[in-house]
């Protein structure tokens, strides 16, 4: 992505004459995209000598700033939005960014992928199901991750005194998402997180909602990573990728619609896949809106424009989110952008 290499070594005051962009942010702030879709058409802003000029070109994997989205499947993340816009800064807070926005882009191409195995499981000699299941582990390791990022995300906001709070010298947050939020398995009260960190309670209270999602996902991931277990025999079928239910029978983050089982007991993975994608935007949301309500910092780096996320597998997401919801988990991936 642009955003993360050559735009942190241009100079602010370079970058704000573009006209897109504000011309009074503070001096510390990053521009997380010189890439445009106003009026329906694309402007990249490239360095040229002492300058940046505008070239005409249409990005395929980027983050971009727009008016809307430049096809329907483009995404718009709430956190990436609000820190492009008001909080991007050199170092944590920087790489929390680019560490969230490759996790999500790479849940986007997990779907995908597996989407890409089933519609062409006629054609390989290779026994697809364990690329399936190795794919699953793949998603839960890096949805597990962005919990931790998060919550990195929030701690870098905090001892950047970004947020108008308040509470005098909060304390370091731990690494982990889950070394705030429980204790063995039992969920901390947020009373007790907001005391413990000298936090506001109300983010106190989004590790709490967050937290038995959380919870499920990382019992999944480490039996699956730690424990030498895994989601054992995919089974590839008409219908997509399934499993049995006796393999999926303690997952506590999602119960399976009415009618997909088969006769043989087996159910549908896309719908289960979905859901670890959706869990995670949820929470990230939720932070985003909490932390949107305490910044200091009210003017945006693109006034009028958002952060958009562009990617080559935002199609196979887009288009899973459509089948679950309508019903329809059992459709054939389109594959279509």
């Amino acid at each position: 992505m642009l955003s993360k290499v050559s735009l942190t070594d241009i100079p602010l005051s370079c970058l704000q004459a573009v006209p897109h962009l504000s011309r009074t942010l503070p001096a510390e702030h990053i521009v997380a995209s010189s890439t445009f879709y106003v009026g329906k058409q694309w402007e990249i802003w490239m360095p040229v000598g002492d300058t940046l000029v505008p070239m005409p070109a249409t990005p395929v994997d980027a983050m971009y700033f727009g008016e809307g989205p430049a096809r329907p499947c483009d995404q718009l993340v709430a956190i990436f939005n609000l820190v492009a816009q008001r909080t991007l800064r050199r170092g944590g807070i920087l790489s929390c960014f680019n560490g969230l926005a490759d996790d999500f882009q790479g849940l986007a191409a997990s779907i995908s992928k597996v989407d890409f195995f089933h519609r062409h499981r006629t054609e390989s000699d290779c026994e697809l199901s364990r690329f399936v299941q190795t794919e699953i582990e793949h998603m839960l390791t890096r949805a597990r991750s962005m919990y931790d990022l998060v919550n990195e995300l929030l701690a870098e906001h905090l001892a950047k005194h970004l947020l108008d709070t308040d509470m005098q010298r909060p304390s370091q947050l731990p690494k982990s998402f889950a070394a705030v939020a429980l204790k063995g398995t039992a969920i901390v009260p947020a009373q007790q997180i907001a005391s413990r960190y000298n936090i506001p309670e109300v983010f106190a209270e989004c590790y709490c909602r967050h937290a038995p999602e959380m919870q499920s996902l990382r019992e999944m991931r480490d039996a699956v990573v730690h424990g030498g277990r895994s989601l054992q025999f995919v089974f590839s079928c008409e219908r997509g990728f399934a499993v049995h239910r006796t393999a999926v029978q303690n997952i506590g983050f999602y119960t399976w619609p009415h009618g997909c089982e088969t006769e043989t007991d087996l159910l549908p993975l896309r719908p289960l896949l979905l859901r670890i994608v959706l869990v995670v935007l949820a929470m990230m949301d939720d932070f985003a809106v909490t932390i949107a309500s305490h910044l200091r910092q009210r003017e945006d780096a693109a006034p009028g424009l958002r952060l958009y996320s562009r990617g080559p597998h935002y199609a196979a997401l887009k288009d899973s989110h459509s089948a679950v919801a309508n019903g329809r988990w059992d459709r054939e991936p389109s594959g279509s952008a």
